[in-house]
Parts: structure tokens; C-alpha cells; sequence
């Protein structure tokens, strides 16, 4: 079961792809602290330790490893509707099989981490992103980041340490340089990768500090009662500000907010446009976007895009992965009179030009208003019927 986790997970977030060697480095780094401490024979006594327990399980190893490259070939491997080859198809499997353990890894890096190394920078360089995230946990989690450090150093440099806090400290420190090249972006909400490990290191730190107070206290001196009482709220204070911020009403310009798809619903929209290419019997395009916020010189299956055609490509969204999985060939165009009299079955275009695609097209089209983000992401699609 947890073979199949893993692979379910690497699936559904890029950002998984980071934890594994991000766990593997730091219990490396406690494995090793013995070593820097001077008693390397407990280091070489916890290694053989390890390797012992894999060659007793090496069955049960096997037997997820098996479980785990199943689960990953039916996640990552095509499956049709569009991109080929087909997972079903006896002719195309081992071609499927390549796609999802070599063409599929390679995109992530491609997407991840060489668009960010090739100069000029494709997206968002290392730097500045780490730079980024590193204010963005500073500003919304300045008590785990607090904490964790205090406890991190009091644990360390006491007799009797503890690996899970220096495991907790090594995975939150290598986060802050691993998540922002898994991260397509410097998004606030990101950090949530990061302050569950300073958690660990965060509850020694504050244990330490309350203990430290109480053990000041006097009933006599108010004064030590109201430190502890600060330094108990600190966390509180500081959590219930940054979510008073994320779960506020967005507004536009939020630093929290994401121009994510709403909650309107699409389904009438996309099975009209769906039947509409289906019986089509034309041999163009099936979906074209209309007007200068939508086009884009080329065409893009996935990312990564141009930089040129970023925003128009970012204007679409969602829309290119509904058209994708109905298998629709899509285009572009400055103005509707490109089309002539060959226009597609669907056409999507901004509120601004909904007259003016619509004098092109005549009759014969239904228009649908979708919403497909939270501020000035309206666009008007045109299905024939």
C-alpha cells in the first residue's frame, strides 16, 4: 500500500518529487553526526545496522518495488485521448512503458530544473525563487522559523541528542532550497512544506523557552507569568495573522489570492464543445482563440512556453486540458475574419470582441460566458449547434 502511495503521489504533485531525496540527505546528515562528533564507530554500527534490515526485508523491498513500478506506469504512462501512445494498445505498450519512465522524468527536469540552468532563464531563476521563498516563510511562519532554530541549537549541543529534531532542522533548511525549484512559482501558500519539519524542531525549541520561564516564576512577580504568556501566544499570534490573510475574502492584488479557476461550473459548456467537435466534419482546427490576450504564436501540448506566449497561454487556462483530453486540435487568431468561411465548430474569444466574433461567425453558434478566474478572466465560447 504504501508502493502505491508513493507512485499516486509523485502523480498528483510535483512537489513530491522533492521529499524523497530531501529525507534522504537529512538522515544522511544524522546518520553522519556521530562521525563529525568524534565516534565515528556509532555511525559505521548505525550503518550496518541499516544494511542489515535491507538485506532481512530485501523480499518484502522487492515486492513494493514491483507494486511501485506498476502503480507508476498506469499514472504516468498515456493512456490515449490524444497523446500517443496508447497504454492499451498491445503495439504500443513498450512505447507507453518508455513514456512513462523516461519521456515522463525527463519533462519534469526539462520543466523543473534545466529551463531554470540554461541562460537566458526560462522562468524563475534559482536564486531569486529560493530568495522568495525564504521571505515568504519568514514572513508567514516567523514562529516555527524562530522556534525551530532555538530548538535545532538547544538540542544539538546537549549531551543526550535526539535525531528526529536534527532530522526535522536538516529537511526544513535543505526545503528552503529544494521546494522553489519543485515549484513552478514563488506562491505563499508553498510554505506549507516547510513548517511541519520545523515543527519538530520548533516544539524542543518552545518546550525549552516555557520551561526555561517557569522555572523564573514567582507568584509575587507577575512580570515572569505575562513573558510566558508572550512567548506561549507568540506562535498563535503569528499563525492566526497569516490565516486571517489567506482566508479572508480575496481581493485583487491579495498577495495571498491564486487567479485560480473558480467554482462556476463548466460541464453544459464543455459537453457542447465536445459534441460540437465531434461532429464536425471539417478538416481545420477544432478550437481557435480569438484576439490578442489569447494568441499565442504556436501552439503548446505542455509546458514549458515561450516567454513571449506566457500570458496568452496563462489567459486559457484550464481550457487547454479539457480541449486536450477530448483530443481537439486548437489554433490561434488576432481577429475572426481569419477564419473566412472555414471557422471551427468552437471558438473562444474575450467579452471585449464578442460582437465582433460574433458578426463573423453568423448564425449557427450558442454562446457560453465563462468565468475561469477570479478577477478579468471572462471569455465568451461560441459553439456551433
Amino acid at each position: 500500500m504504501a508502493a502505491a502511495a508513493l507512485a499516486l503521489t509523485l502523480g498528483s504533485s510535483g512537489f513530491a518529487a522533492a521529499y524523497l531525496p530531501l529525507w534522504l540527505v537529512a538522515g544522511a546528515l544524522v546518520l553522519d553526526e556521530t562521525r563529525v562528533e568524534g565516534v565515528p564507530a556509532a555511525a559505521h554500527a548505525r550503518l550496518a545496522a541499516g544494511l542489515a534490515w535491507l538485506r532481512a526485508e530485501s523480499t518484502t523491498l522487492a515486492r513494493a518495488l514491483f507494486v511501485f513500478l506498476g502503480a507508476a506506469l498506469l499514472v504516468f504512462a498515456p493512456r490515449g485521448g490524444g497523446v500517443e501512445p496508447g497504454l492499451w494498445s498491445p503495439a504500443t505498450l513498450p512505447a507507453a512503458v518508455a513514456f512513462a519512465f523516461v519521456e515522463a522524468p525527463e519533462r519534469f527536469v526539462a520543466l523543473r530544473f534545466a529551463a531554470r540552468l540554461t541562460p537566458p532563464a526560462d522562468g524563475n531563476s534559482f536564486l531569486p525563487a529560493v530568495a522568495g521563498y525564504v521571505r515568504t516563510v519568514v514572513a508567514t511562519a516567523w514562529p516555527a522559523l524562530l522556534f525551530g532554530l532555538v530548538g535545532f541549537l538547544r538540542d544539538r549541543y546537549t549531551p543526550d541528542t535526539r535525531g528526529v529534531v536534527a532530522f526535522g532542522a536538516y529537511a526544513a533548511g535543505l526545503g528552503l532550497l529544494a521546494f522553489p525549484v519543485a515549484s513552478m512559482g514563488v506562491e505563499p501558500w508553498t510554505a506549507v512544506h516547510v513548517v511541519p519539519l520545523l515543527a519538530l524542531p520548533g516544539a524542543v525549541g518552545l518546550a525549552w523557552i516555557a520551561r526555561g520561564l517557569r522555572s523564573h516564576a514567582r507568584a509575587s512577580d507577575p512580570a515572569w507569568l505575562v513573558a510566558a504568556l508572550l512567548v506561549a501566544s507568540a506562535g498563535v499570534v503569528g499563525y492566526g495573522a497569516t490565516a486571517a490573510g489567506v482566508y479572508a475574502d480575496p481581493e485583487p492584488g491579495s498577495e495571498f489570492s491564486q487567479f485560480a479557476q473558480p467554482s462556476g461550473d463548466v460541464d453544459a459548456t464543455l459537453a457542447a464543445a465536445e459534441a460540437a467537435i465531434r461532429d464536425s466534419s471539417g478538416g481545420g482546427a477544432d478550437a481557435a482563440y480569438v484576439g490578442d490576450r489569447l494568441y499565442t504564436e504556436q501552439e503548446y501540448a505542455l509546458p514549458p512556453v515561450a516567454a513571449a506566449d506566457r500570458d496568452a497561454w496563462g489567459a486559457r487556462l484550464p481550457l487547454q486540458w479539457y480541449f486536450e483530453r477530448v483530443d481537439a486540435e486548437t489554433t490561434s487568431v488576432r481577429t475572426a475574419a481569419e477564419f473566412g468561411a472555414d471557422a471551427p465548430p468552437v471558438v473562444i474569444t474575450t467579452p471585449a470582441r464578442r460582437v465582433a466574433v460574433n458578426t463573423n461567425l453568423g448564425d449557427g453558434y450558442r454562446q457560453y460566458d465563462l468565468r475561469l478566474g477570479l478577477w478579468d478572466r471572462q471569455v465568451v465560447v461560441f459553439v456551433e449547434t
